[in-house]
């Protein structure tokens, strides 16, 4: 299986952590800019040959909506997208946008991005869509379907349809959250299976699967909810895989400390995946 593995906290031990995975892994590095991205790109990738591919996690403040949507700051929502798309280097560029409405992280944001919200909409799809032109691979983090129907999701300008748009889709089926919500470890396992299940059927190889969460959020993630376990973690992951998922996006590198107990058993069950 692909095994990338989200960076949110680069300046807080992430390079490090990454630095001694013992497994073929990707990175998705949350940057601020591009100029950031490329500083980061290059020290993950010079901190071991394991680390095959980097890319930039879009990422914004508290106070320009954190995450993209059409609720995002406008100004910051286009200086991001037009960094990209003038971008000289012609470089080979990934870059996840993790389309997320502010509500768990800025409420405030909900309504002070509502003026604009249809131009931002057209936009944020005009980026996705003109995307392969500029030689760029996107990867859409997105709600899972048992958060709503795909069909309001897209409605809302949160989620896209590879079979229409080129991208790589991932839904964040964390299961340490959903579990929280459904209140059954057998019935999460069991949702999962069908959203690995479905999204192939669909989808294809244009579709992969957010797990977690290994660490928590400094933004969003309730700090009493638990960790996924190092046990969980492997059902997880063997699910997809009976599935036919080839690609994993796993929240997120924070939790791989192998001075830990349970760095170290996460870390041996991503290895035992790893291709």
């Amino acid at each position: 299986m692909d095994i990338t593995i989200y960076s949110e906290s680069p300046h807080e031990g992430d390079i490090q952590k990454a630095a001694n995975l013992d497994f073929p892994v990707n990175i998705l590095v949350s940057a601020k800019n591009l100029g950031e991205f490329r500083n980061l790109q290059k020290q993950y990738l010079e901190s071991s040959k394991n680390i095959k591919k980097v890319g930039y996690w879009l990422s914004l403040t508290k106070k320009q909506g954190c995450w993209i949507s059409p609720f995002t700051d406008k100004s910051a929502l286009e200086s991001l997208f037009i960094e990209i798309e003038q971008d000289r280097s012609k470089k080979p560029l990934q870059i996840m946008l993790d389309l997320e409405p502010p509500l768990l992280a800025n409420g405030i944001q909900m309504f002070k991005g509502i003026p604009g919200y249809w131009r931002k909409k057209a936009r944020i799809k005009q980026f996705v869509e003109n995307a392969n032109e500029k030689n760029i691979e996107v990867v859409t983090a997105e709600y899972p379907s048992i958060l709503g129907t795909k069909f309001l999701q897209r409605f809302a300008g949160i989620a896209y349809d590879p079979n229409k748009i080129a991208h790589l889709k991932v839904p964040m089926f964390y299961t340490s959250f959903v579990k929280s919500i459904v209140r059954s470890r057998a019935l999460t396992k069991a949702l999962l299976r069908r959203e690995a299940r479905n999204g192939k059927k669909k989808y294809g190889d244009n579709f992969g699967i957010g797990l977690g969460c290994i660490a928590r959020s400094g933004i969003a993630l309730n700090p009493k909810k638990k960790l996924l376990s190092a046990d969980q973690l492997k059902e997880d992951l063997q699910i997809i895989q009976d599935e036919g998922i080839k690609k994993t996006f796993i929240y997120s590198c924070k939790g791989l400390d192998l001075n830990t107990l349970y760095g170290r058993e996460c870390h041996d069950v991503l290895k035992e995946f790893a291709e």
